[in-house]
């Protein structure tokens, strides 16, 4: 098998590899703005009040929880897609 050959065998994992990665990423942002919405609203005086270190560690959670989750919904989805 020459070079040419096995590129044209590994071209459509590499493409199902980063349409996974983009749809996570896709995910991560959905959630973040979805969280920080939420937020906004439900603690809108409480968050004028926050320290910086309380802003930080607000989006540390934030992004930490919506990374795992986004990664674990994205297995969920191609592991048992029929």
């Amino acid at each position: 098998m020459d070079a040419e050959e096995l590129k044209d065998r590994l071209e459509p994992l590499y493409e199902a590899a980063m349409q996974e990665q983009r749809d996570i990423k896709d995910c991560i942002e959905h959630l973040t703005r979805s969280a920080k919405d939420f937020i906004a609203q439900r603690y809108s005086e409480e968050i004028h009040n926050l320290s910086a270190e309380g802003y930080r560690k607000l989006n540390d959670v934030i992004y930490r929880h919506t990374d795992r989750l986004s990664t674990e919904i994205s297995n969920i989805i191609y592991r048992y897609e029929e």
